[in-house]
């Protein structure tokens, strides 16, 4: 009986070790189809669509919380843009400045006009930014990098299956400092989503090229994107150009901008894109991707438009289609 009990009692544990070797493989072999994602959506043809701000009201859900990025997911957007802001005491918000200000205002009227920044974490959540509502950053960078690894993992062999999963961290205020881009830096190299982030940086910003060189030391590989906040914004605003891997102008901008980041083979996130007319105009300069308002919707335009190219309806399609301009100018 002793002996048929060792038997068992090993039996169980060359299972347990053998599930253990295959798991081990198959997170390694989803590591190394992450390793080869850097770069792999600079160069995709198809329009991606992304999330502005993270909110999901689209789909009945809240903005910029690890809940709207669920929906927004399983709704088929995998791109986020969301805005980070900092605390005195340095703590990470993901929110943009006037949604945590709604919240500060309507619990004290005496709050209306406070920049995060000059008060502690501990007391925005006692007038109402509690981080249900006002999210750690890491908390929803955390929740994007379990949603990009269970795809790696559910596709171990599909090398580049999360080149379109993207996370746009848009820095606000106090946040786009030398701390506060570092810290944002050390946090996605260690959830090892580097291949899957890009900083937003202003070209308007008058320490731009101080903050890039932050970021640079703190995660080279960190992506930054360069930010065109109007029409009047063009290159050159900052000496720092040679450092980004994209660009971010609005979807009305010159299109010799589009033309140059093309040229230099960076990719352009269009903003923002709300209508089927925009989709088609940032599709005919050369986006790669689009943010928007409600990115659902737009994601359903384009899945149509190419529907109706593939059916031979004539209709222009969204996604990689060089003769739109007629339609559009």
């Amino acid at each position: 009986m002793a002996t048929k009990t060792c038997f068992v009692l090993l039996g169980l544990a060359l299972v347990f070790v053998f599930g253990a070797l295959v798991a081990k493989n198959k997170w390694r072999e989803a590591n190394a189809a992450a390793g080869t994602l850097q770069g792999k959506w600079l160069t995709d043809p198809k329009l991606g669509i992304c999330s502005h701000r993270t909110n999901a009201s689209e789909v009945g859900g809240d903005s910029a919380t690890p809940s709207a990025l669920r929906l927004l997911w399983s709704s088929g957007i995998e791109c986020f843009d969301l805005d980070v802001v900092q605390t005195r005491d340095g703590a990470l918000l993901a929110a943009h400045p006037s949604r945590l200000q709604s919240f500060l205002s309507t619990t004290s009227p005496r709050n209306a006009g406070l920049r995060s920044d000059l008060y502690s974490h501990a007391q925005l959540k006692t007038w109402g930014a509690s981080e249900t509502a006002i999210p750690l950053l890491k908390d929803v960078a955390e929740e994007f990098s379990s949603l990009v690894r269970q795809k790696l993992l559910a596709t171990v062999g599909s090398a580049g299956s999360a080149k379109d999963s993207l996370l746009l961290l848009d820095l606000k205020g106090a946040a786009f400092s030398r701390v506060g881009v570092t810290a944002v830096a050390h946090l996605v190299k260690e959830l090892g989503i580097q291949d899957n982030t890009l900083v937003w940086v202003p070209d308007t910003h008058p320490r731009a090229a101080e903050l890039v060189e932050a970021a640079r030391q703190a995660a080279p590989e960190l992506g930054l994107l360069q930010g065109f906040p109007d029409r009047r914004s063009g290159w050159g605003r900052t000496a720092v150009g040679d450092s980004f891997r994209a660009v971010g102008p609005v979807v009305n901008a010159p299109r010799e901008l589009f033309a140059e980041a093309a040229a230099r083979r960076l990719p352009a996130f269009a903003w923002l894109v709300n209508s089927r007319r925009d989709l088609l105009k940032a599709a005919e300069v050369g986006s790669r991707f689009v943010i928007s308002d409600e990115p659902v919707a737009m994601l359903r335009e384009a899945e149509a438009s190419d529907a109706r190219r593939r059916a031979g309806g004539g209709g222009h399609s969204a996604r990689g289609c060089p003769q739109c301009a007629a339609s559009v100018a």
